[in-house]
């Protein structure tokens, strides 16, 4: 029998077509759709839903109750929270920290914009986020940048800045 290029407690619901790096970790129920690839040493908490192409790079640790809605893009070195919601098109570079109950939003029409109109948030490199925060669509949090507790980000932050609030403004 062929030894799993992942370890889990309980078995998970994998397509067989999803691409693994070297000591890839899941934890119980986890569900990777097709298309998707995880690189080396990551680990992936119980009962997270990765949909079809989400692509996760080396040495993240991601939280459980993880959602992708797919068709996005996590770098190397991330560190996701509890209960994050990275939503279709997101694009989280390398060496990111987000907080638990993170929110994503990617369809300012709310539920009627067609697949082609979603625009995913942006965190660029070495940017952090607090717990907590929503992101509307297309938004792009700046290298360096930090995002406080409950925010609301409906526009861009600039690199190397600090928002916070509702809506989040500069500090």
């Amino acid at each position: 029998m062929e030894e799993k290029p992942y370890k889990s407690l309980v078995e998970c619901q994998i397509h067989p077509g999803t691409k693994f790096g070297k000591n890839v970790r899941l934890g119980l129920g986890v569900v990777i759709e097709e298309g998707c690839e995880i690189g080396d040493n990551t680990f992936i908490g119980h009962y997270s839903v990765l949909r079809p192409f989400t692509k996760i790079g080396a040495n993240c640790k991601i939280g459980h109750y993880f959602v992708s809605e797919g068709h996005n893009s996590i770098g190397n070195n991330v560190r996701l929270g509890v209960s994050v919601i990275m939503t279709r098109g997101a694009i989280v570079e390398d060496n990111i920290f987000v907080g638990g109950h993170y929110v994503g939003v990617n369809d300012s029409t709310i539920g009627k914009a067609k697949p082609e109109e979603l625009r995913g948030p942006v965190i660029k490199k070495g940017a952090r986020v607090a717990v907590g925060v929503t992101v509307n669509p297309g938004v792009v949090i700046g290298e360096g940048a930090m995002v406080w507790a409950k925010s609301m980000v409906t526009r861009d932050v600039y690199p190397d800045s600090v928002v916070s609030g509702i809506p989040a403004r500069v500090r």
